[in-house]
């Protein structure tokens, strides 16, 4: 049909027409969408993190004290008041829930261990921490034959207390570990975790020992388990790929947005006004750039900043508790860098 005037009028009255007798409009059906529901004995993740998620809610284990064995109950760790969650918390408590190996690396003081810890705290899990070096032994970890009235017994290591009896274990600075400490560990990162007691004298019964359900294992360091090529972490050591690809969840943390910096710093100090700590996160950042391109050897925590802030309300003088708390660490050179950026925010003749 051509489309001449008279034709588009008259189509217009068609459907002026078909509207009249009530012809029946065609609706597509849209799917619901499907409702989020607690599973039974657990909660909501938004509910007790009070955080929003990407898309939708978790459920989240919440454990009572007396769901412990009495040998690791003590290690569950108090709240710490006024916490500021950085954002991958929806992402580690995923991988947690799915009893996934997790590595966590970001910048010295961005707040790994409190992290695991909180998140322990709010969960009522046992937390477990070790603080890796480079001369630890496999001993230390999971257990050694001792003598005791005349005879000889085996003692559980930290980690294999946990495995049995279940918590967070957060192996710090793990990157400072010999990697052939950490392949005694390998089979615990598998999908179905197994702990082989090796050093242990006994057959397979006395030996293979069961993971318990609850049991989690995070690292967390300064490096990538890639060694350390500018010399600011000493000893950090290459890890094996077969050891870090067993990490099924891998978080990068850095330094939270200065508004909850500041609240960190306000919760711990409560003597310095709006307008100081306005002065301090502004040097904070300067600070931070100078480091980050190579000017500074030394950088600038949120344990510095509320060092800082302590001594400027004990001292009433910011040089002097800047001097205290972080210039005092760095060589001349980089003094005077750190005293210029000082002077940009407070002025010269502060």
């Amino acid at each position: 049909m051509s489309t001449t005037p008279m034709n588009k009028v008259a189509e217009a009255v068609r459907n002026t027409k078909l509207k009249k007798e009530g012809v029946p409009k065609v609706e597509i059906p849209t799917k619901p969408k499907p409702k989020f529901t607690v599973a039974k004995g657990k909660k909501s993740f938004r509910e007790v993190f009070k955080m929003p998620t990407s898309k939708r809610d978790h459920n989240a284990s919440i454990f009572k004290p007396e769901d412990w064995s009495e040998e690791i109950r003590g290690m569950i760790p108090p709240e710490i008041e006024g916490y500021v969650w950085q954002p991958q918390l929806e992402a580690f408590h995923v991988a947690v829930e799915s009893r996934e190996p997790i590595v966590i690396t970001g910048p010295t003081g961005c707040g790994k261990t409190s992290f695991v810890e909180n998140y322990a705290a709010i969960t009522c899990r046992p937390f477990i921490r070790m603080s890796m070096r480079g001369d630890i032994e496999s001993s230390s970890l999971l257990g050694m034959t001792i003598a005791e009235d005349g005879s000889t017994k085996w003692s559980d290591g930290a980690i294999t207390q946990a495995v049995r009896h279940g918590g967070l274990v957060l192996l710090d600075e793990y990157d400072f570990t010999p990697p052939e400490i950490m392949y005694a560990l390998q089979w615990l990162l598998e999908d179905n975790p197994r702990l082989l007691l090796s050093d242990k004298a006994g057959d397979l019964v006395d030996t293979m020992i069961d993971v318990h359900p609850q049991f989690g294992l995070v690292f967390a360091g300064n490096t990538k388990g890639q060694g350390d090529m500018t010399g600011e972490f000493p000893g950090a050591q290459v890890q094996s790929m077969a050891t870090l690809d067993r990490a099924k969840t891998a978080l990068q943390f850095d330094y939270l947005p200065e508004h909850a910096e500041k609240q960190i710093v306000k919760s711990k100090v409560d003597t310095l006004t709006d307008s100081q700590l306005e002065d301090l996160m502004k040097l904070v950042g300067l600070l931070r750039t100078n480091y980050s391109n190579g000017y500074l050897s030394v950088g600038v925590s949120p344990r510095t900043e509320v060092s800082i802030a302590k001594k400027w309300s004990y001292w009433d003088d910011p040089k002097e508790a800047f001097a205290l708390a972080y210039v005092n660490k760095l060589e001349e050179k980089e003094q005077k860098v750190a005293y210029d950026q000082f002077n940009r925010v407070f002025g010269g003749t502060v």
